[in-house]
């Protein structure tokens, strides 16, 4: 299977290939979500959006969908972004909600979501997105000291995880961290950026290897939805 490597920030971070692929990697010094960690705001806004009726990747069944880009227009990275959206009767009044989180937004960037309705799709009229929480800078930093080994990704369902071994040299600062978080950044087969995945490991030893998932929901898409592809790993020194 070809490789597909992305550019990535600095130390701490691994650049890994298409899904099904396994990778092992030091960190790499090339630019991707962007230089952490970041003393300017970044700038979000929900720039586009499509309500659609379709069954779900390896489904029968329709059910209603609402696709929301959110965009990056920084150089900078976005901290947590959390997204909602209301499923409206013609009425107004309000048949479902649903929410969604990503760990960070790359400088630069757009992100897709798709959220599903789980309502009758005869009662539906619209559909509406808002971002309820947003941290507008990323504080945490990309920790030196170490290396990612076999790291693959699985996507079932509405669940993405990408699953590895995380080695912690015998001194450097991730030797003396209290805590490591992994983040995934997650990309279809065109590129798109759709979420992350993340992990917390706390207190791994001095030249210990650790298992790690790095895991979220929210990824069920409609079944014409480019399908995931590739992954980042960056480790980093605290939340996002």
């Amino acid at each position: 299977m070809e490789r597909r490597r992305f550019l990535l920030t600095a130390a701490g971070s691994v650049a890994v290939g298409t899904a099904g692929c396994s990778s092992n990697g030091d960190a790499s010094e090339d630019g991707g979500i962007g230089a952490l960690p970041s003393d300017r705001d970044a700038d979000v806004e929900l720039v586009d959006a499509e309500s659609m009726t379709a069954p779900p990747r390896s489904g029968t069944a329709a059910t209603p969908w609402h696709r929301v880009d959110v965009e990056n227009r920084s150089d900078v990275p976005h901290g947590r972004l959390e997204i909602g959206v209301r499923f409206l009767s013609e009425n107004g009044d309000v048949l479902g909600t649903t929410e969604r989180v990503v760990a960070l937004l790359p400088g630069e960037t757009t992100l897709r979501c798709y959220f599903e309705g789980e309502v009758d799709v005869d009662d539906l009229e619209t559909a509406e997105a808002e971002i309820h929480d947003a941290n507008a800078q990323v504080t945490s930093s990309p920790v030196d000291g170490v290396t990612i080994r076999n790291a693959d990704l699985s996507a079932g369902g509405d669940v993405v995880n990408v699953a590895g071994e995380l080695e912690v040299d015998d001194s450097g600062p991730a030797a003396d961290a209290e805590r490591l978080v992994v983040v995934a950044p997650i990309y279809d087969e065109d590129g798109t950026f759709r979420g992350t995945g993340s992990d917390v490991l706390f207190g791994p030893a001095a030249g210990e290897t650790v298992g790690f998932g790095a895991s979220s929901d929210g990824f069920r898409a409609p079944e014409d939805a480019a399908p995931l592809e590739a992954y980042e790993l960056h480790v980093l020194d605290d939340y996002t």
